[in-house]
């Protein structure tokens, strides 16, 4: 019986096999990189529209990262979360935050639009994207970092506030 390491390698194999095509014909990135950065290996081996699944994966990412941002730049009236992130985060930088907010969504709208245009579009856009990749990525941690700091600034604030609770 197969362990499911060796399942899950199988699975990647295949998705790489239908993959190398599209790399050669689009001048697509290597399909290890993708993987490592959109996790790939959650594609559906049996997939009949392998670049569509590639783009849903990265703008799903795109989604993820937005939504991460997303308190901090539109906090909700009475949502406790978005307030201590809001609150904890300094007008400049929330600024810059908006500009790498709005241009993941454009991102995400314009993978979409290719994908509804075809193969050729999805592939610009899956280029389009891996060239941008690595400073959205870079900005992204930084903001990260800085949510989270607010978070451990928090948490140091709550032991410092506790009193007695008996």
């Amino acid at each position: 019986m197969k362990s499911n390491k060796n399942e899950q390698d199988d699975v990647i194999q295949k998705i790489k096999l239908k993959y190398l095509p599209y790399e050669k014909k689009y001048k697509l990135p290597p399909f290890e990189s993708l993987d490592k950065e959109f996790q790939l290996y959650s594609i559906d081996e049996f997939s009949t529209n392998l670049l569509y699944e590639i783009r849903r994966q990265i703008t799903s990412t795109l989604n993820l990262m937005s939504n991460f941002l997303l308190p901090v730049l539109s906090p909700a009236e009475g949502d406790i979360h978005s307030l201590i992130e809001a609150s904890g985060i300094k007008k400049e930088l929330k600024i810059k935050m908006s500009k790498l907010f709005k241009k993941m969504q454009y991102l995400n709208h314009l993978g979409i639009t290719a994908t509804l245009k075809g193969e050729k579009e999805t592939a610009k856009f899956i280029n389009l994207l891996w060239k941008q990749w690595p400073l959205i990525k870079k900005e992204m941690i930084v903001y990260a970092q800085k949510i989270t700091e607010v978070w451990a600034k928090e948490q140091r604030s709550d032991k410092a506030d506790v009193g007695y609770l008996g």
